[in-house]
């Protein structure tokens, strides 16, 4: 899996009140009011502000009634996988193509690491996962933090990139495929 590097600290504000809410059990009151209606780019993109850009995602925590409809569509399943098995996401993003007026936006999944467990767990799945050369994608990750309240926590993002030369009109034809053969090789770890 290829390693990427990040120059920006990331940071998110009441991180501390979403991970309450994160681990909390369905039914409690959560406070989600700022976001009422999952908000969308032109180009499909779920976040603050409904930017069509890479932009403060909204931390809705999985015990919210309407979690996946926060969550776009195709990133759903690989997100629901990691929160089946334990982890707590804070980003996600389908991928985003914007037609060359700006770097496009791969399809990621970024996890809070809470225990040094689930770093070992992750990348041990993800050592056992092999993507076909010629499908045009590659797993990659981000290991960094993100600061929140005066405090660092750190977080691997998970990606599917572009593998070596492949253009990106080739990524974003080929991702949802690529995506499939990956949560079929997930599930039999």
């Amino acid at each position: 899996m290829r390693r990427l590097y990040c120059a920006e600290q990331n940071a998110i504000a009441r991180l501390g009140s979403f991970l309450d809410h994160w681990d909390a059990r369905a039914g409690r009151q959560l406070d989600v009011a700022d976001h009422d209606h999952a908000p969308r780019s032109r180009y499909g993109n779920i976040n603050v502000g409904a930017q069509p850009r890479s932009a403060p995602s909204l931390l809705v925590p999985r015990c919210h009634e309407d979690f996946y409809r926060y969550v776009e569509p195709g990133v759903r399943e690989w997100v629901s996988w990691f929160v089946s098995r334990g982890y707590t996401t804070y980003t996600s993003c389908a991928g985003h193509y914007y037609g060359g007026a700006k770097e496009p936006d791969f399809r990621h999944v970024g996890l809070l690491i809470r225990q040094a467990s689930e770093r070992q767990r992750l990348m041990a799945a993800y050592e056992r996962v092999v993507l076909p050369a010629d499908c045009g994608c590659e797993l990659a990750y981000l290991d960094h933090d993100v600061s929140s309240e005066g405090r660092r926590h750190d977080t691997i993002d998970v990606f599917l990139v572009p593998r070596g030369d492949t253009r990106e009109d080739r990524y974003f034809g080929a991702v949802d495929a690529a995506m499939d053969l990956l949560l079929a090789q997930l599930e039999r770890v």
